[in-house]
């Protein structure tokens, strides 16, 4: 029974000592230019190696468990590891629906689904307006589907100003007297379409 556990520690230590290489590695300044490939890679890694701590470290007591400890540096890790991975997936998307990076000075936030805390001025994305004529309807719905209400990089308010900014005439009128405020986005898109 004693050299099993101790066996089990020594896989619990191997496991440990593949957290802390990844965790040093995150702290040195070549990691500021880890690609998306290399991070996913990591990330991926890192999920490996707490799967394998999880159920090594479940076979022993519970007196001499460490996943307390083990998970508070796997989280830390994976949170040095992810903010990086959601910054590059951010400016792709962005590339991919065409916007101008018009934003690349501003130190982007944590939480890339609230952007509304990150000051800038809001890319112009060259959709036509709508005025209301039916033959016009599905053209501007398509484009403002793909560019605007599915990009998750923009806030609900971005959302409203550009779709406020886009409507004339009868369309325009609908929505004038909605609060422009980030809860009123999906009211106005509504009451659009």
């Amino acid at each position: 029974m004693a050299d099993d556990i101790e066996a089990i520690k020594s896989k619990r230590r191997r496991a440990k000592a593949a957290l802390t290489r990844i965790s040093n590695s995150l702290d040195k300044p070549e990691s500021e230019s880890f690609g998306k490939v290399y991070l996913q890679i990591r990330i991926d890694k890192l999920e490996e190696i707490y799967a394998n701590f999880d159920s090594v470290d479940a076979k022993l007591p519970v007196k001499i468990s460490e996943i307390e400890q083990f998970e508070k540096t796997y989280f830390e890790t994976k949170a040095k590891l992810q903010t990086p991975l959601d910054k590059i997936n951010f400016h792709m998307q962005m590339k991919k629906v065409n916007l101008p990076m018009q934003m690349k000075k501003v130190n982007l936030p944590m939480q890339m689904n609230n952007m509304a805390s990150c000051s800038f001025k809001l890319p112009k994305i060259n959709i036509k307006s709508f005025n209301g004529k039916y033959n016009d309807r599905p053209a501007f719905k398509d484009m403002y589907v793909s560019m605007i209400h599915h990009n998750e990089a923009l806030s609900n308010i971005q959302k409203f100003h550009y779709i406020s900014e886009l409507l004339s005439d009868e369309p325009a009128t609908v929505i004038k007297h909605i609060p422009f405020s980030e809860a009123s986005y999906i009211e106005a898109w509504e009451k659009c379409y």
